[in-house]
């Protein structure tokens, strides 16, 4: 195999691209994708009222939409995936490489902080419609989430990514590091002066104010965009501005020492999580957009609830135009000069009116709405939680919980696909931008000797000879790139729970088996799992001393004596 290039470069005009770009965003546009989209975002993190003149007057509401979304994304993330690779075609003699691809995927899930970003794709989809991740190089420290706006497509009616004619990916980058990327990719300098400030942030969801709006400054910013499509099933990728393409457009794949094609990538490296389908169209749907409705109407009630209280639930004070000091009537003690002009007593001039009955209607219907929409939406007391748990056995809230996230399976077979389809990707990116092969850090468990952690210098047991211990080590392991090039894997991901009531019930038998000495001390410590409550490290160094403590009192015979036969012999 030869090193990783881009492939033969293909002329092309930044207008091509620029042209497909504003026929996506005026697509966008008529689907006023982007207004609904900060819409969405601005009722989950309770910017409600925006928008509304108020008189400089906040106005109250109640965000049932964020613990909603949350509880959701935590019960379907709480479903943990663990990828394994097989051979498609069933050889035995591949597993040892597969399961080196395990231990890869693990490591990078862990380099690209997946679990974080996971939430965060999850959430996304949820209050989108889409949860969208990138990766633009082989890289997995490189992982872009997106913003459903951010990425267009060229067919807007097809629901799978992978079948797009292309798609084009803008996003707001520093001139400077434009054109550093320019520089280094051999663009002639006059064409990179073109790469210039813009203010294109129209359809910038969130926050459109850019820190620096000095438009001579490299911190100034333009609009990129990333343009992928397939010939011949290969992807080919190209970035441009509008007025500089600083990318040619060239084929991800390898190149063989003859200088012939070899292993290109077949799959954007784009993958896509929507919440939910809508019929010949490539957009989710927003769980948010659908509950905006019943806020706006639960906010508007409560609203009217809190000024009517305002103006008629508290006694208020009337007096006669004819006082001279109606200020003194806020003071405690103070005269208050009165011209009666007529008027035969003073409580005539002066009086409280009393607090008007209001109807309890309001608070009903405000009640429920809030219930009603919470228990249709899967965000009723049950399945958010609210139980008590000092009542009940984790492994009755496990069976509750379970019946009632039931609604969530097909997100969750969803998820199981994302992450199938991201080790899919994975498993090309590495073949791909590794030509020459892959090292793979493998934990493999071996018995050395034991050494002080304070000195550095190996324990030495009463005869003298070292300690043994044994241990896990992290062990390098190559996957050469003729091994790489015969991979046809299979993909399998298992599905397992785990939240805090499935890790207590684990935890409730573990304890079991303890008491009823089913197990020892010492094995119950090796069992239980590292999230456990147990001080697991702890009690692995008592143990430990324990055990050295006990070699070093154990009675040694001298030498002479093991060699001496017995007499008789």
């Amino acid at each position: 195999m030869g090193f990783f290039n881009f492939g033969e470069k293909m002329e092309i005009e930044p207008t091509h691209i620029w042209k497909k770009y504003e026929k996506g965003i005026d697509y966008l546009t008529r689907k006023r994708l982007i207004d609904r989209t900060t819409k969405s975002w601005n009722f989950f993190v309770g910017k409600q009222w925006e928008g509304l003149e108020s008189g400089g007057e906040e106005l109250p509401f109640f965000n049932f939409i964020h613990p909603n979304i949350m509880r959701k994304v935590t019960t379907i993330y709480s479903n943990k995936m663990a990828v394994n690779y097989t051979d498609m075609e069933g050889r035995t003699d591949m597993q040892p490489v597969y399961d080196r691809l395990q231990q890869m995927f693990s490591n990078d899930w862990e380099k690209a902080n997946e679990d974080v970003l996971m939430r965060q794709t999850l959430k996304e989809a949820a209050i989108t419609g889409d949860g969208i991740q990138y990766f633009g190089s082989g890289n997995m420290e490189d992982v872009q989430t997106l913003q459903n706006t951010s990425i267009l497509y060229g067919d807007e009616s097809e629901t799978n990514i992978q079948k797009q004619p292309y798609i084009i990916i803008h996003q707001r980058e520093t001139v400077a590091s434009v054109r550093k990327q320019a520089e280094l990719n051999g663009i002639p300098e006059e064409d990179i002066q073109l790469i210039i400030p813009d203010q294109l942030t129209e359809n910038v969801v969130g926050n459109r104010q850019e820190v620096n709006e000095d438009m001579s400054s490299s911190a100034s910013k333009v609009t990129t965009l990333i343009y992928m499509c397939k010939r011949d099933g290969i992807v080919h990728v190209a970035k441009c501005t509008k007025n500089v393409i600083y990318e040619e457009e060239h084929p991800i794949q390898t190149t063989l020492p003859d200088g012939t094609p070899g292993k290109g990538l077949t799959r954007y490296p784009v993958l896509k999580l929507s919440w939910e389908d809508y019929p010949n169209d490539a957009r989710g749907v927003s769980q948010v957009e659908q509950l905006i409705p019943n806020q706006i109407e639960i906010n508007k009630t409560l609203a009217r609830r809190s000024m009517t209280t305002k103006l008629t639930a508290y006694p208020r004070l009337a007096y006669d135009s004819n006082i001279r000091n109606p200020e003194a009537l806020q003071k405690v003690g103070a005269p208050i000069e009165v011209q009666t002009g007529g008027v035969s007593s003073v409580s005539q001039m002066i009086s409280y009116l009393n607090p008007a009955q209001s109807s309890g209607e309001p608070k009903l219907l405000t009640d429920d709405l809030l219930e009603i929409t919470q228990e249709l939406s899967g965000s009723g007391d049950t399945t958010m939680g609210n139980i008590d748990l000092q009542r009940v056995a984790a492994s009755a809230i496990i069976a509750v919980n379970d019946k009632a996230e039931s609604m969530h399976d097909e997100t969750v077979a969803k998820l199981e696909m994302f992450v199938e389809d991201m080790a899919n990707l994975w498993v090309e990116l590495w073949q791909v931008y590794h030509p020459e092969g892959l090292t793979v850090i493998m934990q493999k468990t071996e018995t050395l000797p034991a050494v002080d952690p304070v000195t550095g210098e190996e324990k030495l047991g009463p005869d003298g000879l070292p300690i043994m211990e044994t241990r896990s080590v992290d062990v390098p392991v190559k996957i050469t790139s003729e091994q790489l090039d015969e991979l046809k894997p299979r993909t399998r991901i298992d599905v397992s729970k785990d939240n805090s009531f499935t890790r207590e019930a684990a935890q409730t038998v573990l304890d079991g088996f303890l008491e009823k000495g089913h197990i020892t001390p010492e094995e119950y410590v090796q069992i239980v799992p590292d999230t456990s409550p147990v001080p697991k490290a702890a009690l692995e160094n008592v143990f430990k001393r324990r055990k050295e403590q006990q070699a070093q009192m154990q009675p040694q015979m001298p030498p002479q004596e093991q060699a001496m036969p017995p007499q008789g012999a």
